[in-house]
């Protein structure tokens, strides 16, 4: 199973590789915090996430998080993606994985000018609804409700009561290759194949019962491994 340091240290190379691509136009670089027996794998601005909790609209957190710069990458159409992890001394206890894309696609991102913006602009389309992707993990069995609250889940459109199953933790990796292959990727780009591969997994989480509903599988290894 992943460590920390093997999270780690997939993160920065996640950030070396999307920097180097020019698919990014702002990032952290990923930071390590030790809490007495915990230790949480982030970026330096974190501390403005909770924040956003007190506001009443997408558009005024987007807004919020892109001005504090809390994030680990802004993707070049202006897209905000943050990892966050969190390990005691016997693994991982949490995972907050968020995709946050622009509240108006065409609000001026002007992409013009970079490597992949003629791309970009095709993506761009104003007749698309942004929707923002989370999925998170909790281990603590106080959270755990069978297919109504599953140990991992996936949320989309922020809606509290939207909790799909996950079969599994992502690592970073794999949670960026299901980003470019949904949101990027096209006939003439394949991003999502250029990325390094996650060499490490977690153990799957999800119950007997989440298995007969519609959930989302993260394959137990990586491609060509």
């Amino acid at each position: 199973m992943a460590t920390i340091e093997n999270i780690a240290t997939e993160v920065r190379g996640l950030t070396i590789h999307l920097v180097k691509t020019a698919l990014v136009r702002d990032y952290y670089w990923p930071i390590t915090r030790r809490h007495g027996r915990q230790s949480t794998i982030s970026f330096d601005n974190d501390k403005y996430v909770a924040e956003t909790m007190k506001l009443d609209t997408y558009m005024e957190s987007y807004q919020y998080l892109a001005r504090k710069r809390a994030y680990n990458v802004m993707m070049v159409d202006g897209a905000i993606v943050q990892l966050m992890y969190r390990f005691d001394r016997h693994g991982l206890t949490s995972h907050r994985l968020v995709f946050l894309p622009v509240p108006a696609l065409h609000q001026p991102y002007d992409a013009s000018d970079d490597r992949h913006g003629k791309h970009i602009a095709s993506v761009s389309d104003s007749r698309v609804i942004p929707v923002p992707v989370r999925i998170d993990y909790d281990d603590a069995e106080r959270s755990h409700r069978s297919v109504t609250h599953p140990k991992c889940h996936l949320t989309l459109g922020q809606r509290r009561s939207c909790r799909i199953p996950v079969s599994s933790p992502l690592t970073p990796c794999r949670f960026m290759d299901f980003l470019l292959r949904s949101f990027y990727d096209d006939e003439d780009h394949a991003y999502a194949n250029q990325l390094p591969r996650s060499k490490h997994g977690f153990t799957p989480s999800i119950d007997a019962e989440e298995r007969e509903v519609v959930h989302v599988a993260v394959p137990a290894r990586a491609r060509g491994s």
